[in-house]
């Protein structure tokens, strides 16, 4: 499976330790977490809309492809947008 990422050089790491900083929309403060998507836009698109504006964008974005191995366990997220992150 391949996934990707957009992010710039200061978050290039896919160690999951942004998440241990402040929570997020499918994360608590303290956990390990890589945001990744399915298809480059929706990567784009996930940039997108979580800016005020496009000057919020990062000047030189990466573009990061991840390989995923058949064979690793993948943990999905229930529905994160609801309650369980209160």
């Amino acid at each position: 499976m391949i996934v990707y990422r957009i992010t710039n050089m200061e978050h290039e790491a896919l160690n999951g330790n942004g998440g241990l900083f402040g929570s997020g929309r499918c994360h608590r403060k303290g956990d390990l977490v890589v945001y990744t998507s399915e298809h480059t836009s929706l990567s784009a698109w996930d940039k997108i809309v979580h800016v005020t504006s496009f000057e919020n964008l990062h000047k030189n974005p990466l573009l990061i492809k991840i390989w995923i191995r058949n064979k690793m366990e993948i943990q999905t997220v229930p529905q994160c947008f609801g309650k369980w992150l209160e």
